[in-house]
């Protein structure tokens, strides 16, 4: 299902704020201005069975796909979830473009004595008439302002929401592993998060702090100190986004030249920049949706002057492309246009182990065999070399510059040995420098007329 979504704010980075059991999107309204005052755009959506949120059947399933296809495919730099919001974050998140997580006293364990306990508590809750009965469990920390809206946002949730979370059998779904950066802040003491716990989150490399003093929602206790923690986990593990040129569809589509001696070789590249023009990339047309391609960067200095001579010996081997006669060309060998491209293909031979990254793009495929006739060459490389014009489309727009070239796949087997590549179910396509440029001006290249490309009705 799809759920109601409170956006607010236009800032460059966004952030998605998933609520706990019996409370609604209004949790965060503390949050939500300060995000948007640091340049955030904020969704936060009302869970399935709460707030303005649909209702129907209730698991921890279903309230984790909902996530899924609301936010699926939307970049999310930020994502903070309380007790069941972080749950269901917990489940989602690999469906999920999301940079970071920051997770509240989640709720990802219960055994099922605790699962029969918290059944009957959370029940029980549904029997007050005064909202004095609910500030004595929540303690004095909360504000009035929030004892009202939790008593209002608790009213709202349907009971049912009850027995979908706490089915009496228990369950556990920690992260196996952080597979991006991930916060866990926990009570003091946690009825979710156990020291034992702890250490296990710890061990699969997420962070995990227990914050002295605090309550199951911390955020609502002390606002003030929940944000300075936050804002030290923003400045670390969520970048500001990288630099934009501004170009318009057709200026990026027509200025997107092959950059080899205007590469800054001095300037380091930021990973995020890298992660940015992937994650447009792989939104790219993919055969049957497989997405089979892969991303090898190369960023240390001596495996990529490993990768360099792999290349320049790939560029020296001997090559031609079968068949009879002269590859058909619309550029004539001897022409000054050919002669400008073998002078930067030769800056290029120098200076490719001093730029700052090398990007091989490669697809899986069952075996090579896949590759022996025409369809299934139509096929696979169908299925990369679209992402692979993607990635180098977002790199130009952000400034960097990207060079396809083809030299090494005359020694592809010794490339995939240099960097651990199955050479048989894993196919290179290409190799393209990666820096900043030397400026950001470029022009169209030369081309014949368009027309002389097309045929109308007939060859």
């Amino acid at each position: 299902m799809h759920l109601h979504v409170e956006r607010t704010g236009t800032g460059a980075r966004t952030a998605l704020l998933v609520h706990g059991l019996f409370s609604d999107g209004r949790c965060w309204h503390h949050l939500v201005p300060a995000l948007v005052a640091r340049g955030f755009r904020v969704l936060v959506p009302d869970l399935r069975g709460h707030g303005a949120g649909p209702r129907g059947r209730y698991s921890i399933l279903d309230w984790s796909l909902d996530l899924v296809d609301t936010f699926a495919g939307e970049r999310i730099d930020l994502a903070v979830g309380h007790s069941l919001g972080g749950l269901a974050l917990a489940v989602a998140e690999r469906a999920l473009d999301v940079g970071s997580l920051v997770h509240l006293d989640p709720a990802w364990r219960m055994s099922a004595e605790q699962d029969v306990a918290f059944r009957a508590e959370w029940t029980s809750w549904l029997g007050w008439t005064d909202p004095e009965q609910l500030r004595a469990t929540l303690g004095s920390r909360w504000s009035d302002e929030d004892v009202d809206l939790r008593w209002d946002s608790m009213w709202r949730a349907d009971p049912a929401v009850v027995p979908g979370l706490a089915t009496g059998a228990g369950y556990d779904h920690s992260p196996e592993s952080a597979t991006r950066p991930s916060l866990v802040l926990a009570a003091d003491p946690s009825q979710y998060i156990t020291p034992d716990h702890a250490r296990e989150l710890r061990a699969r490399g997420l962070t995990v702090e227990t914050v002295p003093g605090s309550g199951h929602s911390w955020f609502r206790e002390d606002p003030d100190g929940f944000l300075r923690r936050l804002d030290e986990w923003i400045a670390d593990h969520v970048p500001e986004p990288g630099p934009r040129l501004g170009l318009s569809a057709d200026e990026v589509l027509t200025t997107t030249r092959a950059v080899r001696k205007r590469l800054d070789l001095t300037r380091p590249v930021p990973r995020e920049l890298v992660d940015e023009c992937v994650r447009i990339a792989v939104q790219a047309p993919t055969g049957r949706n497989r997405q089979r391609w892969d991303f090898v960067v190369v960023s240390d200095p001596d495996r990529r002057a490993a990768v360099a001579d792999v290349w320049r010996r790939g560029l020296r081997t001997p090559f031609r492309a079968g068949g009879s006669g002269e590859a058909p060309t619309r550029m004539g060998f001897d022409s000054q246009e050919w002669a400008r491209v073998a002078e930067s293909l030769d800056h290029l031979d120098r200076f490719l182990h001093e730029v700052p990254l090398l990007l091989i793009p490669t697809l899986r495929v069952t075996d090579r065999g896949e590759l022996d006739s025409i369809r299934g060459q139509a096929g696979a490389w169908g299925s990369v070399i679209p992402a692979f014009w993607s990635f180098m489309l977002a790199a130009r727009e952000r400034g960097l510059g990207t060079a396809w070239t083809t030299a090494h796949l005359s020694c592809e087997r010794e490339m995939a040995d240099v960097l651990g590549i199955p050479f048989d179910t894993v196919v290179q396509v290409a190799l393209t420098p990666v820096a900043h440029t030397i400026g950001t001006r470029f022009r169209p290249g030369p081309r014949a007329a368009h027309r002389d490309f097309v045929h109308w009705d007939t060859w």
